[in-house]
């Protein structure tokens, strides 16, 4: 099977998206409704999320098409930045990241994609505004199992009891889910405020692997025409701090504490404390 990067977070689903997609302003009033504020027509959240996972986005056709479409979301963001990190996908398109929406808007963490090897993945989009990496796959350079082993359900409509089972994923979807729950981790460690996550976020990386100078011009068979790309992400600055590493940081140890008056007959309260592995007793 797999393992879960965050197996004791509890993840909140919401819908914005439907068979044929949706509008922005669906996208938005999700956004708005899982960080804690108000929107017409249905209750609030009574829990709003501390990290809003955004697997998906579009690509403008040019810096003012972006910047009228991050208005509204960089609004959105900023509404909810007391409550929620705002992490973004980069995109698929194999182009300028900072045209993506809404990963390079104001207020969203923008998160591109490497192969298992840890070369940027053709697909990726790249940028400046392209905060951190994570591993995505790339099956048309590595080959088939560089990709994201995943769980899915074959049945085209509602989940099958029968149905379940593994998939292979590629794409700065895989990429940004992994982020989110490392930024989720992060937040179970005690760090109280979404500029805190984030900022660990950032700190919480490998350098990319050194440059290759196969890779720097890999010539790509794509829809019958040959195309050269640089998939190097060390000597340029298109692909974020770094990959993420979750080993960098270690989880807080205490010491048991014992509370209350040391007197006969007088309760005392016993707290275990965070251990390595904690004691049964």
């Amino acid at each position: 099977g797999i393992s879960g990067i965050a197996p004791d977070v509890k993840v909140q689903p919401v819908r914005v998206l439907g068979h044929c997609g949706g509008y922005d302003s669906d996208v938005i009033a999700g956004i708005t409704w899982a960080s804690g504020g108000h929107v017409d027509g249905v209750p609030d959240n009574p829990t709003p999320a501390k990290v809003v996972n955004l697997s998906l986005g579009s690509l403008a056709a040019n810096a003012n098409e972006r910047d009228d479409a991050c208005t509204a979301y960089s609004a959105a963001a900023a509404a909810g930045a007391g409550h929620s990190v705002f992490i973004a996908a980069a995109g698929n398109d194999g182009g300028n990241a900072d045209l993506d929406i809404p990963a390079s808007c104001s207020g969203y963490l923008s998160v591109g994609s490497t192969s298992l090897r840890g070369f940027s993945s053709w697909y990726s989009n790249i940028g400046s505004s392209v905060d951190i990496s994570a591993p995505g796959g790339d099956t048309l350079v590595e080959g088939s199992t560089d990709s994201v082993l995943s769980l899915d359900n074959a049945s085209p409509t509602s989940p099958a009891a029968n149905g379940y089972g593994y998939a292979r994923y590629e794409g700065t979807s895989m990429s940004t889910a992994e982020v989110s729950a490392g930024a989720a981790l992060l937040a179970s460690l005690g760090l109280d405020t979404p500029a805190s996550v984030t900022s660990a976020l950032l700190k919480t990386v490998s350098p990319f692997r050194s440059r290759s100078t196969t890779y720097a011009n890999k010539k790509l068979k794509i829809g019958g025409h040959y195309y050269y790309f640089d998939l190097n992400c060390s000597g340029h600055s298109w692909c974020g701090h770094g990959t993420l590493d979750l080993s960098k940081v270690q989880a807080p140890l205490t010491k048991p504490t014992i509370s209350g008056h040391p007197a006969i007959g007088e309760p005392l309260t016993v707290s275990q404390g965070r251990w390595v592995a904690t004691p049964a007793t």
